[in-house]
Protein backbone atom coordinates (compact mmCIF):
# COMPACT_ATOMS: atom_id res chain seq x y z
CA UNK A 1 0.00 0.00 0.00
CA UNK A 2 2.60 2.29 0.27
CA UNK A 3 4.06 2.82 -2.84
CA UNK A 4 0.77 3.61 -4.27
CA UNK A 5 -0.65 5.86 -1.09
CA UNK A 6 2.64 7.60 -2.45
CA UNK A 7 1.73 7.68 -6.10
CA UNK A 8 -1.49 8.63 -5.78
CA UNK A 9 -0.53 11.52 -3.01
CA UNK A 10 -3.51 10.35 -0.65
CA UNK A 11 -5.95 8.01 -1.09
CA UNK A 12 -8.27 8.37 -4.16
CA UNK A 13 -12.02 7.68 -3.93
CA UNK A 14 -13.38 4.68 -6.33
CA UNK A 15 -17.48 4.03 -6.61
CA UNK A 16 -17.89 0.45 -7.89
CA UNK A 17 -21.23 -0.21 -9.32
CA UNK A 18 -22.00 -4.06 -9.62
CA UNK A 19 -25.44 -5.83 -8.40
CA UNK A 20 -23.52 -8.25 -7.87
CA UNK A 21 -21.80 -8.60 -3.83
CA UNK A 22 -19.09 -10.61 -4.61
CA UNK A 23 -17.71 -8.64 -7.25
CA UNK A 24 -18.42 -5.81 -5.08
CA UNK A 25 -16.11 -7.43 -2.26
CA UNK A 26 -13.29 -8.79 -4.41
CA UNK A 27 -13.03 -5.54 -6.22
CA UNK A 28 -13.60 -3.60 -2.88
CA UNK A 29 -11.02 -5.93 -1.02
CA UNK A 30 -8.21 -5.61 -3.98
CA UNK A 31 -8.50 -1.86 -4.21
CA UNK A 32 -8.04 -1.25 -0.98
CA UNK A 33 -4.93 -2.93 -0.51
CA UNK A 34 -3.78 -0.76 -3.58
CA UNK A 35 -4.19 2.41 -1.31
CA UNK A 36 -7.60 3.43 -2.70
CA UNK A 37 -10.73 4.54 -0.89
CA UNK A 38 -13.88 2.20 -1.93
CA UNK A 39 -17.67 3.02 -2.10
CA UNK A 40 -20.35 0.77 -3.71
CA UNK A 41 -23.81 0.93 -4.61
CA UNK A 42 -25.78 -2.06 -6.10
CA UNK A 43 -28.44 -0.64 -7.95
CA UNK A 44 -28.86 3.19 -10.04
CA UNK A 45 -30.27 5.12 -8.03
CA UNK A 46 -28.09 4.92 -5.19
CA UNK A 47 -25.27 4.79 -7.03
CA UNK A 48 -26.57 8.56 -8.63
CA UNK A 49 -26.65 9.41 -5.02
CA UNK A 50 -23.59 8.25 -3.97
CA UNK A 51 -21.70 9.99 -7.08
CA UNK A 52 -23.19 13.39 -6.20
CA UNK A 53 -22.87 13.12 -2.80
CA UNK A 54 -19.12 11.54 -2.33
CA UNK A 55 -17.73 12.85 -5.67
CA UNK A 56 -15.49 9.73 -6.05
CA UNK A 57 -12.42 10.21 -8.53
CA UNK A 58 -13.30 6.95 -11.03
CA UNK A 59 -16.37 4.75 -11.38
CA UNK A 60 -16.51 1.20 -11.79
CA UNK A 61 -19.21 0.32 -13.29
CA UNK A 62 -20.79 -2.98 -14.48
CA UNK A 63 -22.07 -3.23 -18.22
CA UNK A 64 -25.04 -5.57 -17.18
CA UNK A 65 -27.42 -4.44 -14.37
CA UNK A 66 -31.13 -5.86 -14.20
CA UNK A 67 -33.07 -2.80 -13.91
CA UNK A 68 -30.83 0.17 -15.80
CA UNK A 69 -27.69 -1.32 -17.57
CA UNK A 70 -24.42 0.25 -17.29
CA UNK A 71 -24.79 2.19 -20.54
CA UNK A 72 -27.85 3.94 -19.85
CA UNK A 73 -26.53 4.50 -15.86
CA UNK A 74 -23.52 5.99 -17.51
CA UNK A 75 -25.27 8.23 -19.85
CA UNK A 76 -27.48 9.48 -16.75
CA UNK A 77 -24.38 10.02 -14.76
CA UNK A 78 -22.62 12.37 -17.54
CA UNK A 79 -25.91 14.68 -17.72
CA UNK A 80 -25.27 15.82 -14.45
CA UNK A 81 -23.01 18.64 -14.35
CA UNK A 82 -21.26 18.25 -11.02
CA UNK A 83 -20.22 14.44 -11.82
CA UNK A 84 -19.52 14.38 -15.20
CA UNK A 85 -16.14 14.69 -15.35
CA UNK A 86 -16.10 11.41 -13.15
CA UNK A 87 -13.70 9.05 -15.44
CA UNK A 88 -16.31 5.63 -15.98
CA UNK A 89 -14.51 2.14 -16.27
CA UNK A 90 -16.92 -0.32 -17.63
CA UNK A 91 -16.58 -3.81 -16.40
CA UNK A 92 -17.56 -6.57 -19.32
CA UNK A 93 -17.47 -9.90 -20.16
CA UNK A 94 -14.89 -10.88 -22.01
CA UNK A 95 -17.24 -12.14 -24.87
CA UNK A 96 -19.39 -9.00 -25.14
CA UNK A 97 -17.41 -7.48 -27.71
CA UNK A 98 -20.31 -5.96 -29.42
CA UNK A 99 -20.10 -3.55 -26.48
CA UNK A 100 -17.23 -2.19 -27.03
CA UNK A 101 -17.82 0.59 -28.49
CA UNK A 102 -21.42 1.27 -26.55
CA UNK A 103 -19.06 1.86 -23.64
CA UNK A 104 -17.31 4.67 -25.26
CA UNK A 105 -20.65 5.99 -26.96
CA UNK A 106 -22.29 6.03 -23.66
CA UNK A 107 -19.88 8.15 -22.14
CA UNK A 108 -17.31 5.48 -20.91
CA UNK A 109 -13.61 6.74 -20.51
CA UNK A 110 -12.26 2.78 -20.61
CA UNK A 111 -13.69 -0.54 -20.07
CA UNK A 112 -11.95 -3.94 -19.05
CA UNK A 113 -12.96 -7.45 -19.11
CA UNK A 114 -14.10 -10.02 -16.85
CA UNK A 115 -12.27 -12.28 -15.53
CA UNK A 116 -10.34 -9.03 -14.60
CA UNK A 117 -6.68 -8.99 -13.71
CA UNK A 118 -6.20 -6.18 -10.80
CA UNK A 119 -2.78 -4.82 -11.92
CA UNK A 120 -4.22 -3.98 -15.23
CA UNK A 121 -7.61 -2.21 -13.33
CA UNK A 122 -5.51 -0.87 -11.14
CA UNK A 123 -3.26 1.07 -13.80
CA UNK A 124 -6.36 2.12 -15.67
CA UNK A 125 -7.64 3.62 -12.69
CA UNK A 126 -4.38 5.46 -12.04
CA UNK A 127 -4.26 6.79 -15.50
CA UNK A 128 -7.60 7.75 -15.55
CA UNK A 129 -7.53 9.75 -12.61
CA UNK A 130 -4.47 11.37 -13.55
CA UNK A 131 -5.69 12.36 -16.67
CA UNK A 132 -9.13 14.20 -15.48
CA UNK A 133 -6.78 15.82 -12.83
CA UNK A 134 -4.34 17.14 -15.64
CA UNK A 135 -7.34 18.25 -17.65
CA UNK A 136 -8.59 20.32 -14.62
CA UNK A 137 -5.83 22.42 -14.34
CA UNK A 138 -6.24 23.33 -18.12
CA UNK A 139 -9.17 24.49 -17.01
CA UNK A 140 -9.60 28.04 -15.38
CA UNK A 141 -9.50 27.92 -11.58
CA UNK A 142 -13.38 29.13 -11.67
CA UNK A 143 -14.41 25.53 -14.25
CA UNK A 144 -12.32 23.60 -11.57
CA UNK A 145 -14.47 21.03 -9.40
CA UNK A 146 -14.55 21.67 -6.02
CA UNK A 147 -12.19 19.60 -3.83
CA UNK A 148 -12.94 17.69 -0.81
CA UNK A 149 -10.77 18.57 2.19
CA UNK A 150 -10.35 15.48 4.51
CA UNK A 151 -11.43 16.13 7.86
CA UNK A 152 -8.41 16.77 9.72
CA UNK A 153 -7.51 19.52 7.79
CA UNK A 154 -11.02 20.78 7.81
CA UNK A 155 -10.46 20.72 11.74
CA UNK A 156 -7.10 22.10 11.80
CA UNK A 157 -8.92 25.14 9.44
CA UNK A 158 -11.35 25.99 12.55
CA UNK A 159 -9.14 25.26 15.28
CA UNK A 160 -8.17 28.22 17.19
Amino acid sequence: MEKNAEYLNGEKTILIIDDKQINIDFLSSSLKREGFRVISSKDASNALNLAKTKLPDLILLDAHMPEKNGFEICVEFKKIDEIASIPIIFMIAKNDSKYYNQCFSSGGSDFVCKPLNIQVLVHRIKTHIELRELKEKLLPPSKRRKQQKPLSELIKMVSF
